[in-house]
């Protein structure tokens, strides 16, 4: 793997970056993603070594801020294909970012869809939030991908709308960043919190 994009500061999105970085991974992330990850994750990581039930998912953890961070858009050359990473605007947090995979007419969202599952408000920009979900409906594709569950759209089909509505958006994509680093090393707990 080359790339990694953090598509927000969440743990269970980013806390992988620096197992990819450390393996020759240039990970790149929003500029406010990026901040957060530098100001949030030593504390959550040092609060959750000494919770027991977490202790042994988080010995290895390391945080890491990305050095590639962008405002707007950000350009990522695969060779053969391309990529582009973008900020559609504050929504599940200030420094939400999609990957958008042109040539599979396809566009990975991070924590800005949910199905299935409720929408997590805690670090939402309320007022932002619905010019987000907007924005991606606006987006030349056929699928919607998040993590952990099967493409919005069926047999190439644009998502319907509803799918995308406010009450659901804010956009799931952990791309390859979170499914491998990351969930070694945040696992969803009950009753914790998941920054």
């Amino acid at each position: 793997m080359t790339h990694g994009v953090a598509t927000h500061h969440h743990t269970d999105h980013a806390l992988g970056a620096s197992w990819f970085a450390a393996r020759g991974a240039k990970v790149i992330a929003h500029e406010r993603c990026a901040a957060a990850m530098l100001a949030q994750h030593p504390t959550i990581i040092k609060e959750r070594r000494v919770t027991p039930a977490l202790s042994a998912l988080f010995a290895g953890a390391e945080s890491y801020a990305p050095a590639a961070t962008f405002s707007d858009t950000f350009r990522i050359d695969l060779g053969d294909a391309g990529a582009e990473a973008r900020h559609l605007g504050p929504g599940h947090t200030q420094g939400d970012c999609i990957v958008l995979i042109p040539s599979e007419r396809a566009v990975a969202c991070g924590d800005l869809v949910f199905s299935g599952y409720h929408f997590n408000y805690e670090e939402a920009d309320l007022k932002g939030l619905p010019a987000a979900p907007d924005a991606l409906r606006s987006i030349d594709s056929s699928r919607v991908l998040r993590p952990g569950a099967r493409a919005f759209g069926r047999h190439g089909t644009r998502p319907r709308a509803s799918a995308l509505s406010p009450d659901r958006c804010a956009a799931h994509s952990r791309c390859k960043l979170a499914h491998r680093g990351a969930r070694r090393h945040s696992r969803a707990v009950p009753g914790s919190r998941s920054p």
